[in-house]
């Protein structure tokens, strides 16, 4: 037994060898453990979010709240319908220079704010391709509304609208105008062909001779001189038949103004008639003066009665009796001489007694 032991020990030259395998394999450099941790998928970065070239950062416009809020909308709308992605920053181009410490002014800062929107990309997968950033003046002020190329660092165009509270059209307009704009400087058209051409050709005006223009001038003027020469003319409405009772939601409303479902319906300016078809033609300034008038009729047959009332029927009689007797001839007496020469009986004197 203790012979198969000692047979089945391993040599001195294996064990030398084995000790050697083994300190070369402690002190030998692993690639595994010296590799990157980003080699190993759990723990591998990002990678950097690849562009579609149609991602708009769409800021905030400075300027009129109530429109600036407004206009913002109607461009979100619209570009996001013409298949843009649009992404909203919470600032206005002003603040956002303010973050990074920029002052000159939006176009001397925007290229700052960029960087600065952008150091985010990789967390949040945003990378701007253009952005809009303006402001939005008062009532019938000044507008700019800009649209920048990040890549290009560029403006691609500039609007300066005016806007006014009471100009429907405009709001809706501009955006749509900005979204043809963009859209030409992605996809530049096509220069026009020789036939094109000459169709734009044929459509300008010839030049008219002296005569033609001389013959135009006194049309115009005769035109002119007809309607100075009409406007005191009145319009025949006797063919104009209208139904108050029938016709009234058509002129009138009884509760609030109808809404509008888009901003191209037109307003409803429908005054309010609350009484319906009868009285409610009436308005405020008519109730007015009617009330006013009634209240003068009732006042004065107010003052009219207190003042009989004050007088009583004793007092009526005796001024009725006194003035009988003041206009009544006096009578004289038989044994009266009247003066002469006759006259009219007074108060003072009534006969002349002999």
């Amino acid at each position: 037994m203790t012979a198969a032991i000692t047979s089945s020990r391993p040599s001195p030259l294996l064990r030398a060898f084995t000790g050697v395998l083994c300190a070369a394999l402690a002190f030998s450099p692993l690639p595994a453990a010296a590799a990157s941790p980003a080699s190993f998928g759990m723990f591998a970065a990002a990678p950097a979010p690849a562009s579609t070239g149609n991602t708009i950062g769409l800021f905030r416009l400075s300027g009129d709240p109530a429109s600036a809020e407004a206009l913002r909308s109607q461009i979100l709308t619209d570009m996001s319908a013409a298949g843009y992605n649009v992404k909203g920053v919470a600032l206005d181009i002003d603040g956002a220079a303010g973050k990074v410490k920029c002052k000159g002014g939006a176009d001397a800062c925007v290229g700052k704010v960029i960087e600065w929107l952008n150091k985010g990309a990789a967390k949040s997968g945003t990378v701007y391709d253009y952005l809009i950033y303006g402001s939005v003046g008062g009532p019938n002020g000044a507008s700019s509304i800009v649209i920048y190329d990040v890549a290009k660092k560029a403006k691609v165009k500039e609007f300066t609208p005016s806007l006014s509270p009471d100009d429907l059209i405009l709001p809706l307009a501009l955006p749509r105008a900005m979204v043809a704009n963009l859209n030409n400087y992605r996809t530049p058209a096509a220069p026009a062909t020789a036939e094109e051409q000459k169709i734009l050709a044929e459509l300008d005006e010839p030049a008219k001779t002296p005569e033609e223009l001389a013959a135009e001038k006194a049309a115009i003027d005769d035109a002119i001189g007809k309607v100075a020469a009409g406007q005191g003319e009145l319009i025949d409405t006797s063919n104009v038949k209208v139904d108050l009772k029938k016709d009234f939601k058509d002129f009138c409303r009884t509760g609030p103004p109808k809404p509008r479902v888009n901003k191209d319906d037109p307003k409803d300016l429908r005054p309010a008639c609350k009484r319906g078809p009868t009285f409610g033609y009436f308005q405020t300034r008519a109730w007015v003066a009617l009330g006013l008038t009634a209240g003068a009729l009732l006042t004065t047959g107010i003052f009219y009665s207190l003042g009989l009332a004050a007088r009583g029927p004793t007092s009526r009689r005796s001024t009725t009796s006194t003035i009988r007797a003041s206009t009544r001839p006096t009578r004289c007496s038989p044994t009266s001489t009247p003066a002469w020469p006759p006259t009219w009986p007074t108060r003072a004197t009534r006969c002349a007694t002999a």
